[in-house]
């Protein structure tokens, strides 16, 4: 498969104002055995929402601890960069898809297939589009850009801030997890059919059609949007605070304390992470009931 570049290498591919995925800004497990054992802990159903908050925190332990075998994460409240090794980490869950993350994290202006699956999917779960796939993505997202604050000290501020980076790093995250997702069901497929089934992802996800596409990119359960959640909320904070924060203005936007490398690396681990939490979350459906969201539902994004 490609092999995914260096964090010095990738960089330099970039528009050169930020290592931060530039297509993103025009939208503004570990051993089964002790991850088993931590899931029998919280009993045999989901149910409140103290034991769903649980379940997540135990999905996103799991889920860094395959991340570790091959770099070291970000740090809480980023209070430390992530290390080398997430090509390592792409590599191992993801195998010949690593060209689609590649591709997902460097095209500005026309984003590929897989990723243009992705993000048509992501904004029709995001409610910007009654009927999936009805408007093609290029105009909502310029759609988008027209909905910004006016101003170009606003925006600014606002790629540059804290809550556009944790927007970011959920959607590279389920971006992993719709990769690690589509590859199963591929796998699927490929077993059931033979020579007959489609040759590659790309292949695959044309073949379906979009309420199809939709849910390979949809959180198949309520714990993993919550794990999603909380472990952006780990790096960057609440979401609501920083909403509230961004209705007052530039001014009162946090800017993201990452260097252009560190950025990119964060990039890449979301991705990782997203991969592992896939795996996480089937590993947790073996000993936990997990509540899984109804078909087409839009509430957990």
């Amino acid at each position: 498969g490609l092999a995914m570049p260096t964090a010095t290498k990738s960089f330099e591919i970039f528009d050169g104002k930020s290592g931060c995925n530039p297509w993103v800004a025009r939208i503004a497990l570990g051993a089964a055995p002790a991850l088993a054992d931590e899931v029998a802990s919280l009993g045999p159903k989901a149910g409140s929402e103290d034991r769903l908050q649980q379940a997540a925190k135990l999905l996103v332990e799991a889920s860094l601890r395959e991340i570790r075998k091959f770099m070291k994460p970000t740090g809480k409240s980023l209070s430390q960069e992530a290390s080398d090794g997430g090509d390592k980490a792409l590599e191992a869950l993801l195998g010949d898809q690593v060209r689609y993350v590649v591709d997902f994290l460097m095209d500005s202006e026309r984003p590929g297939p897989v990723s243009k699956v992705f993000w048509q999917a992501e904004l029709y779960l995001r409610g910007m589009e009654q009927v999936a796939g009805e408007t093609p993505v290029e105009e909502l997202t310029e759609q988008v850009q027209k909905d910004m604050p006016p101003g170009d000290k606003f925006q600014e501020a606002y790629q540059q801030s804290t809550l556009f980076a944790r927007q970011q790093f959920a959607a590279a995250v389920r971006y992993g997890y719709f990769l690690r997702r589509a590859r199963q069901r591929l796998r699927l497929e490929t077993i059931l059919k033979g020579t007959a089934a489609p040759a590659n992802v790309e292949a695959y996800l044309q073949s379906m059609g979009t309420e199809q596409q939709v849910e390979l990119v949809r959180a198949a359960s309520d714990e993993l949007a919550a794990a999603v959640d909380l472990r952006a909320t780990e790096l960057f904070g609440e979401s609501r605070d920083l909403y509230t924060a961004a209705a007052q203005g530039a001014g009162s936007l946090t800017p993201l304390q990452l260097s252009a490398e560190g950025c990119l690396r964060l990039s890449v681990e979301a991705v990782g992470f997203g991969a592992a939490l896939f795996d996480a979350e089937e590993e947790a459906a073996q000993y936990y009931s997990l509540s899984y969201s109804d078909f087409g539902d839009r509430s957990k994004v």
